[in-house]
C-alpha cells in the first residue's frame, strides 16, 4: 500500500490505526516460501564414488560412517544409509552411510 492509498482509504474510514494492524498483521502472517526439497535415493550396493554421484545430483551431501581409516576408498560399497531411501529432506541434508 502506498500513500495515495493510505490517504483515499482513511478518507473513508475513521480508523487508520486499525488498517495499519491488519497490514502488520497480514505481513506477520503471510506464506512462506517452502524449502526445496529433495528425496533420498536409495545408494545400497553402490561404491562410495557411485554413490557421491547419486547424492550431489539429489542436492544433497553424503558423510561416510566407517570404521576404519581407509573406508571411503572407490571400491567400497555402501551397506547402509540414513535417512533412508525414499525419505523427503530439505535440500543440503547430509546422508550418512556405512560402508564395506
Amino acid at each position: 500500500m502506498d500513500f495515495e492509498d493510505l490517504v483515499s482509504w482513511t478518507s473513508w474510514n475513521s480508523d487508520p490505526v486499525q488498517m495499519l494492524i491488519e497490514r502488520v498483521a497480514e505481513w506477520l502472517f503471510r506464506p512462506l516460501p517452502s524449502t526445496p526439497k529433495s528425496r533420498v535415493p536409495s545408494l545400497i550396493g553402490l561404491t562410495v564414488d557411485q554413490a557421491r554421484r547419486v547424492v550431489e545430483l539429489a542436492g544433497l551431501r553424503m558423510r561416510i560412517l566407517r570404521p576404519d581409516s581407509g573406508a571411503d576408498l572407490p571400491g567400497h560399497t555402501v551397506v547402509a544409509q540414513k535417512p533412508a531411501a525414499g525419505r523427503h529432506v530439505r535440500s543440503g541434508t547430509t546422508v550418512r552411510v556405512r560402508v564395506t
